[in-house]
């Protein structure tokens, strides 16, 4: 009876360890999660918008404008169009009405974001019904309480003539200063009436450093650099003699952005210095007064990445305060025209990967600039460990209803399918972030060109910054490659030299890149530049069989498992017919291509004797028992087709 009762906790144990969401010990809320969303900028006041969020259920709801740009151009009648597009024109007005929206969310049982400009806001050349005319002119005091500062000028960057920095994004904007204790306290105003509208969480937009050189961002560089380095050092590195009364002619932090080839050692502290001022002043306003007045608020970033692009706004920021205390991430890129032929997918597969390693697995969204590939870009999104697209989900064309509604509905019901969420992969890619940080921009093509031949390959590989290499860590891999790599810490070289001391493989870009790990035998030395073919010759000359799958290089894969028993695999088809849907005006023009008979091989325990593997697909209701083959530590099946999307759920007994 003992015995059986030992047993019975054991087992409740291990229920327990796999059923429990991710712990993130940052967030007021450690188990916050989601997979599906939506976010709209507009279109509340259609039809399909309430209809769409009763049939699809998406958990968050990112909807709505607030902040300086909202109160500064609402009363303006082009407010109600790009690129706020809010219900109704007038601050009073649009406030009503967004709290009603909001209320209608919750009603739903959904969570509700809106959006918050930290920097950006929008000025023209008359002034009229701009911020200017707004701060000037129409303060709402009733609303916002008295101005923080008379003199505008005292909010805005400058550079160090004090003349205020315009740029043009569709429309003319100036930038708030984030270093403003006027600018700091105004937000903080803004946001408390935010709040009061209902609002579950706020994301801020437009997280820039336009080069700002004003009396503010002078004393809080001077700061970072006392901080950092001694005088001496300040005197031998920099030129500066006196750093307490050193006047910048130009701080040059342009976020995003990055230093010219021109660019001087300090060009790069003010890169840092940049990003970790805004992540001071986003901490001070947004997660510690935001949650002092609403103590679960979710609080996010909108970011940009591009194609893996070197100019993502967080590149320069410590990993340490990589999204401390933010709940989740949104990132816009990954969009390109299709290209079967010469295998442009316009896909963000490793732009997905390496938000996820980032983010130390909180939940991000990829917002893809597109409004046609619907179901091929939440697919990705779910593939990825992440929540599907972002922003361009057309509920107002049929098309864009049905499929964004039958996908998500496909997420609530085998919420156990994404539970599983420890990656499978026997691959790890490493991200050169200390070269990157340090100059070497090379890097950065080196890494995507190797991600991108990864991912043809169908190899099931993570994405490891080189700043989280931990001895645990590298021992879940078989391989890891190592892009073009000039700096690196002398901890990690010496795990990776353990990590081949011990029979793992190092598969290395470039012979500097070999030579960090000095006294270790280099299994492989690799020009990725000139044959990306020869990582795959030499990772199976050297471990012999991966796990692989037989496909087209327009499919994606990747895996996840909670433990030896159990893999779940996600396909991703990117195939389509071009000429079909060539108009790319909607999702009509998706026009995806079947995939038939993909064969799955994985690595599973040697002791494996039998399997129940299942396949789901959000594009057929059916799911489907498959047979399977195990052999020497290897299972196979076959898939019999795929559309768009599709999962295997593979549970191995001994």
């Amino acid at each position: 009876m003992k015995r059986l009762l030992i047993s019975t906790v054991i087992c409740l144990l291990i229920f327990c360890t796999h059923s429990f969401p991710k712990v993130f010990h940052d967030l007021p809320q450690p188990g916050f999660g989601f997979k599906t969303f939506f976010c709209t900028w507009g279109g509340t006041d259609s039809p399909e918008f309430k209809k769409f969020l009763t049939v699809a259920r998406p958990e968050v709801v990112q909807v709505g404008f607030y902040g300086p740009m909202f109160h500064g151009y609402a009363d303006n009648p082009l407010s109600t169009g790009y690129p706020m597009q809010i219900p109704v024109s007038g601050q009073h007005r649009a406030l009503a009405v967004q709290r009603r929206i909001n209320d209608m969310i919750h009603s739903l049982g959904l969570k509700v974001i809106g959006h918050f400009q930290m920097v950006n806001v929008i000025i023209n050349d008359t002034h009229k019904d701009d911020f200017f005319d707004f701060y000037e002119n129409h303060w709402p005091a009733d609303l916002l309480g008295p101005k923080p500062v008379s003199d505008i000028n005292q909010l805005l960057q400058r550079d160090s003539d004090g003349n205020v920095i315009i740029k043009k994004h569709y429309v003319d904007y100036v930038g708030l200063c984030l270093s403003s204790p006027y600018t700091r306290k105004m937000l903080k105003n803004m946001l408390r009436l935010a709040i009061r509208t209902g609002l579950d969480g706020i994301i801020t937009n437009y997280n820039y450093y336009w080069s700002c050189s004003c009396p503010y961002c002078q004393e809080s560089f001077r700061k970072f650099l006392k901080k950092k380095y001694s005088d001496y050092q300040l005197k031998k590195k920099f030129g500066i003699d006196d750093i307490r009364t050193y006047r910048f002619k130009k701080i040059n932090a342009e976020i995003p952005g990055y230093p010219s080839e021109e660019a001087n050692p300090l060009d790069y502290e003010a890169m840092e210095w940049a990003a970790v001022s805004f992540k001071n002043a986003y901490d001070e306003i947004i997660v510690n007064y935001g949650r002092l007045l609403k103590p679960d608020l979710i609080v996010a970033t909108w970011n940009h990445i591009g194609n893996m692009g070197i100019t993502e706004e967080r590149i320069f920021l410590p990993k340490k305060l990589w999204g401390r205390g933010e709940n989740y991430f949104w990132y816009s890129g990954g969009y390109g025209p299709t290209d079967i032929k010469h295998n442009k997918l316009g896909d963000g597969w490793l732009n997905c990967l390496y938000i996820r390693e980032m983010s130390g697995g909180k939940p991000f969204v990829l917002g893809k600039y597109e409004a046609v590939r619907i179901r091929n870009s939440i697919a990705e999104g779910l593939a990825t460990g992440g929540s599907g697209m972002g922003l361009y989900i057309n509920i107002r064309n049929p098309d864009g209803f049905s499929f964004a509604s039958r996908y998500m509905d496909f997420v609530h019901k085998n919420k156990g399918l994404y539970s599983v969420d420890r990656p499978f992969a026997e691959v790890g890619l490493v991200f050169p972030r200390m070269s990157i940080k340090s100059g070497y921009s090379q890097c950065m093509d080196s890494f995507r060109k190797i991600g991108e031949y990864l991912a043809q390959r169908h190899v099931f590989f993570d994405v490891i910054c080189d700043e989280n290499i931990t001895g645990k860590r590298i021992s879940r891999y078989r391989v890891i490659i190592c892009p073009e790599i000039y700096i690196l810490g002398d901890p990690q070289a010496e795990l990776l030299a353990g990590f081949v001391k011990k029979g793992g493989t190092v598969c290395f870009v470039g012979r500097n890149t070999a030579s960090i790990i000095r006294g270790s035998s280099t299994p492989a030395v690799i020009e990725a530049g000139k044959n990306t073919d020869v990582i795959q010759a030499a990772i199976e000359k050297v471990v012999g069989d991966l796990s692989a799958i037989s496909a087209p290089s327009t499919i994606r894969i990747s895996g996840f498992h909670n433990n030896s028993k159990r893999i779940v695999v996600h396909v991703v088809n990117y195939n389509r017919d071009e000429e079909k849907g060539k108009k790319m005006s909607g999702p009509s023009d998706e026009c995806p291509v079947v995939e038939k008979n993909i064969r799955v091989k994985l690595k599973v325990s040697e002791t494996a004797r039998s399997a129940r593997i299942t396949f789901f697909s959000p594009d057929n209701a059916k799911e489907q028992s498959l047979t399977y083959t195990i052999t020497n530590g290897f299972l196979e099946t076959s898939i019999p087709e795929v559309l768009v999307y599709g999962i295997l759920d593979i549970s191995i007994g001994n």
